[in-house]
């Protein structure tokens, strides 16, 4: 789970994700860079996406 993985690498920060998707699957953003679909919901499969950044580095992403 995302939570466990940024205890575990503090390295790592949730990065916005709502640039990045479409505008009518914007309030399906869950926290700070997660996304959540559903089906019945979204015309589509259930999905659970998170964006990860590096906090260091550069601006690598996950």
């Amino acid at each position: 789970n995302v939570h466990w993985f940024l205890q575990q690498y503090p390295e790592f920060s949730p990065g916005d994700i709502r640039d990045r998707i479409c505008p009518e699957l914007r309030e399906s953003v869950v926290e700070k860079g997660c996304i959540q679909l559903l089906p019945g919901v979204h015309k589509s499969d259930g999905f659970f996406i998170a964006r990860l950044v590096r906090n260091h580095g550069g601006n690598q992403e996950l």
